[in-house]
């Protein structure tokens, strides 16, 4: 898939663990950045959604204090 519908599938992915937990989209995406330094709304490369996709998935399992 190219870059940019990956991106907007990972910042889609953000939607769902925020609904998840019952916080703002922001925050999330705010939290996969302290994480793995990468911005959902700049990622522009395979390795940083897939660096991002890899934290979403982590905070969906283990909760957003992991």
């Amino acid at each position: 898939m190219p870059i940019n519908h990956r991106a907007s599938h990972a910042r889609s992915c953000a939607v769902h663990v925020a609904q998840k937990y019952k916080v703002k989209r922001s925050e999330i995406i705010v939290m996969v950045k302290k994480k793995c330094s990468v911005d959902l709304m700049t990622a522009n490369t395979d390795e940083q959604i897939t660096s991002a996709v890899e934290v979403l998935n982590y905070l969906r399992i283990h909760g957003l204090d992991a």
